[in-house]
């Protein structure tokens, strides 16, 4: 055997004996494991509370080992309980999973009935693992330009104060590349607030580094440009949007200015071209919105003003808005807050000359919750469909501002007497530096909400939507939004996205978490019977934020009345346009108020026998004094009064007590039975010897007697606000006595359901006309209510 022979076969055996080593070290190390596990096995079966865990471990082969635990320590414990209760947990895992792809294959399949019934169908869907429908991409109008179903509002990303350049960089790129939104909305005159100093700050730079590193045919911007009507100097001054023009050879924006006012923009932009050019504002004189003017004020449409002077036609508008098509600066155009006939004029003009191309591709308009009237109460909804103009809504102010959030909403304003308290004689209604503190939303003031909100620090900010009708609204949707199980700024978004006329909604997020909120938000379907309440909300409040914040009593009146005052005496409800549902058909107004009366007395019934009572919650100011049972506790019995103030016993009798005859006793004498609480139900059950003791304790009388008069000295303390009657301390009528007569004379049980409900048969009312009642709009207790007649309208 050679010598390499010899190494070779040394090696082998040295080779064989390392595992042989192994395998018994690896033996020893499972004899081990086994040994812990037995040590561990005694000590479970000692232990009663680990008996299940016990009974569900798995066999010793199945028990993974980390880190080798030692013998006797706690990880070592740990480890085999979890290893114990593995496979129930993944049971548990896999029945949450089943259950949560359930819910999202039902939103799946609503989310798609809500897109196949929009009137602009999807082009195509960009999924995302957030996203249970994906985000839908539709095309504007007749153009070609493909739109996500979201548009980012960047009229706050150019100031520092309300966001940094960073994070603005971070959220448009989470925008864009994570959730594949990409159209962009700019406006001439950005960022919020319009004043000269942001604006000299913001001049677009965030946009501009934004679109640095993209491809520029994959964004689409969409950009708002001042027409004359901007600068209203009777408003603002003369000095108003004139720092647009630094620069430029003139002082005010025009449309005879508006190629060298884009060449700015396009520089900061550092782009050739914008793929949307918006008019802003039409040039004509159109009611404002943003101050709640939803008429049109005759006359000023021939003020002679330097607004009219500039403005021209829409025809001209047209022609230069066509040159600045054809030399490339824009690829389509489109109007802002323009009404119907403003948008058939620009359509009929591209059919008139045969242009398609300068056909509008969509309208901006204000759109939300609150401000729905103005769009779809003028014919604008039908107009802008596909299938007949083809002019999408693009919706700005889906949450007003932060409005629709709920945030700025005073939990306080709403209780039983109403929103907010009436004025004292000692105030003036029209000094707002007196009243501003009690009814702020009268004069455009929000009462509640962070101080850094936008609508705080910035009074003039969606006024319209201040007035205390629109916060009336707001408080409506928001328990509405809760009832459906969303928040009110779900509900506000997800109505918006799911309207059939709309192309892209356009959202203003400041935050990353904001941005992720008003995208989940398309994960939200507007069910049917959800859009049933909504549009009756809409039928009650339908003008909400289109009227003034005052209400004048007469012109020549100097004195403005709050909207509050006026609103508590109104004996219909403002601005109701009817009602949707369940309002038909109405009983006649005799009918209505004959059966509230019985409605009032039934309840009325129903409390002096104690059937509202509720014993077992201490917070709850029964109209009964209630005792808890020593022996069976849960069960309760009614004191009473008869037997403490010695009625059973005694009467008045020419002013002074007697006692009672032989005869009046047996008549007035009920202490065979008591009203008795147990389960939730009022019954009538014998007196048993335990009542019977009670009476004899003074002690026990005098502690319930004195603990019902301190619940009700604590309770009349806040009379005033609950604004409702409340039960006095003790009956001054003998109730048991009363259900005594009523079943031996008249044979007519109170307690019995059936016939407390009987007494609505003496109006005869059938059951759609029962379903109406929410509508009958009576108020009995109204102090301005004087007569029958007054209240029903038939007063001269």
């Amino acid at each position: 055997m050679s010598d390499n022979e010899i190494v070779e076969e040394e090696e082998k055996r040295k080779k064989m004996k390392s595992i042989e080593e192994e395998k018994e070290k690896e033996k020893l190390e499972r004899q081990k494991k086994i040994d812990f596990i037995k040590k561990v096995e005694h000590l479970l079966e000692e232990d009663q509370k680990n008996h299940v865990l016990y009974e569900k471990r798995p066999d010793i082969d199945k028990l993974k080992f980390g880190d080798k635990p030692p013998p006797g320590s706690e990880d070592l414990m740990n480890t085999i309980l979890k290893n114990v209760n593995e496979d129930h947990n993944k049971n548990e895992i896999d029945k949450i999973e089943q259950m949560n792809n359930l819910k999202k294959k039902h939103l799946f399949y609503e989310l798609y009935r809500i897109s196949n019934s929009s009137s602009f169908k999807a082009h195509k869907i960009y999924t995302h693992p957030d996203l249970i429908y994906g985000m839908k991409y539709r095309k504007l109008g007749e153009s070609n330009l493909c739109v996500s179903e979201l548009c980012i509002g960047t009229n706050m990303y150019e100031n520092d104060n309300f966001i940094s350049r960073d994070d603005v960089n971070v959220l448009l790129n989470m925008a864009f590349y994570e959730y594949g939104i990409n159209f962009f909305d700019i406006c001439e005159y950005d960022p919020f607030p319009f004043d000269p100093d942001s604006y000299r700050k913001g001049q677009n730079r965030n946009m501009n580094l934004f679109l640095k590193d993209k491809k520029r045919e994959n964004i689409i911007i969409n950009l708002r440009m001042c027409s004359s009507r901007n600068v209203n100097k009777l408003e603002y001054g003369d000095y108003y949007l004139s720092w647009i023009m630094e620069g430029l050879k003139d002082d005010t924006p025009t449309f005879y200015n508006i190629e060298e006012r884009l060449d700015k923009i396009l520089k900061n932009l550092n782009t050739n071209y914008v793929d949307i050019l918006t008019v802003d504002i039409p040039e004509r004189y159109l009611p404002n919105n943003e101050k709640g003017e939803d008429t049109y004020i005759w006359g000023f449409e021939n003020l002679n003003t330097e607004q009219n002077k500039n403005s021209i036609s829409i025809e001209e508008q047209f022609d230069i808005l066509e040159k600045l098509i054809l030399k490339g600066k824009v690829r389509h155009i489109a109007v802002s807050n323009e009404s119907v006939w403003g948008i058939y004029q620009w359509c009929n003009l591209a059919k008139k000359k045969k242009k398609k191309y300068m056909k509008i591709v969509c309208v901006q308009n204000l759109y939300n919750l609150l401000h729905k009237n103005e769009v779809e109460s003028s014919g604008l909804v039908e107009m802008i469909l596909k299938e007949n103009y083809n002019v999408p809504l693009v919706p700005y102010g889906l949450l007003a501002g932060g409005i629709l959030t709920g945030k700025y909403l005073d939990p306080e304003r709403y209780h039983t007497m109403g929103p907010e308290k009436v004025l004292g004689d000692d105030q003036l209604d029209h000094d707002l530096n007196e009243a501003r503190g009690n009814i702020p939303e009268d004069y455009g003031y929000l009462s509640y909400g962070p101080k850094n909100g936008r609508c705080n620090k910035y009074p003039n900010l969606y006024k319209s939507h201040r007035c205390v009708w629109a916060q009336d609204a707001t408080g409506e949707y928001l328990k509405l939004a809760r009832s459906h199980g969303m928040s009110l700024s779900q509900l506000s978004l997800s109505y918006v996205y799911s309207r059939p006329f709309v192309g892209s909604s356009i959202i203003g997020p400041r935050t990353l978490g904001q941005l992720k909120d008003s995208i989940f938000a398309l994960n939200y379907p507007i069910y049917q019977h959800t859009e049933w309440d909504i549009h009756e909300i809409f039928l009650r409040y339908r003008g909400c934020t289109m009227d003034g914040n005052t209400i004048l009593n007469s012109l020549e009146d100097p004195n403005k009345t709050s909207q509050n005052v006026f609103y508590k005496t109104a004996n219909i409800p403002i601005l109701s346009g009817g009602t949707f549902w369940k309002n038909y058909p109405l009983p006649d107004i005799m009918k209505r108020y004959e059966y509230t009366d019985l409605k009032e007395e039934h309840d009325r019934i129903k409390s002096t026998f104690g059937l509202n009572d509720e014993p077992n919650d201490a917070n709850f100011i029964s109209s009964r004094m209630w005792v808890e049972r020593e022996k069976r506790k849960g069960e309760y019995f009614a004191v009473k009064e008869s037997n403490i103030f010695k009625w059973n016993k005694l009467k008045i009798y020419k002013g002074a007590y007697t006692k009672l005859s032989e005869k009046e006793k047996q008549v007035y004498d009920t202490s065979d039975f008591h009203f008795t609480f147990k389960n939730n139900t009022i019954s009538v059950t014998p007196t048993d010897e335990e009542i019977k003791n009670f009476y004899d304790n003074e002690k026990k009388i005098k502690k319930i007697i004195t603990q019902n008069i301190n619940d009700h000295q604590e309770l009349f303390q806040y009379k005033e606000e609950l604004g409702q009657d409340l039960p006095a301390p003790f009956n001054n009528l003998d109730i048991d006595l009363i259900y005594k007569q009523l079943l031996n004379r008249h044979n007519i049980n109170p307690l019995d359901k059936k016939e407390l409900d009987s007494i609505y048969e003496y109006v005869k009312l059938t059951p759609s006309e029962l379903k109406t009642q929410d509508f009958w709009y009576i108020y009995k207790y109204n102090p301005f209510d004087t007569s029958f007649a007054f209240r029903t309208g038939t007063e001269p």
